[in-house]
Order: structure tokens, then C-alpha cells, then sequence
């Protein structure tokens, strides 16, 4: 069974190898995305959540509240 959550920061190496296959045009700066995982998990216009099965994560989704 898939499971949706918020993310949280011990999610972020699991996010970024997730992500990686999709950077298709630069270089993902493991450095710069930990950065940027942490401002997103902070802020309140961003909404991150993470789908886990079997305590491994399967996918994610990101979205912005805009007004």
C-alpha cells in the first residue's frame, strides 16, 4: 500500500534520487538541493509531500500557493 506524508529533511537524499533522472538538461549540486529541499520544507507557500511503500519512497510532488 502506498502511503502520502508530508516530506521531512531525512528526506531529502531519497527526494534528490528521485529527482535526478528528470534533470535531463544540468547537473544537479547535491549541495545547492539540500539548500533548496530545506527552504521549501520552511516555507509556507510550498507543499511537499513524499509517497512511501514499505518504508521506501516511490514518488513525490511539490506544489506553491500562489495569490
Amino acid at each position: 500500500m502506498i502511503h502520502i506524508r508530508l516530506a521531512q529533511p531525512t528526506d531529502a537524499a531519497a527526494v534528490l534520487a528521485l529527482a535526478r533522472p528528470f534533470a535531463t538538461s544540468f547537473v544537479i549540486e547535491e549541495q545547492a538541493f539540500h539548500q533548496a529541499f530545506a527552504a521549501l520544507l520552511a516555507s509556507p507557500q510550498a507543499h511537499l509531500a513524499v509517497a512511501e511503500t514499505a518504508q521506501q519512497l516511490v514518488g513525490y510532488v511539490l506544489g506553491f500557493e500562489h495569490y
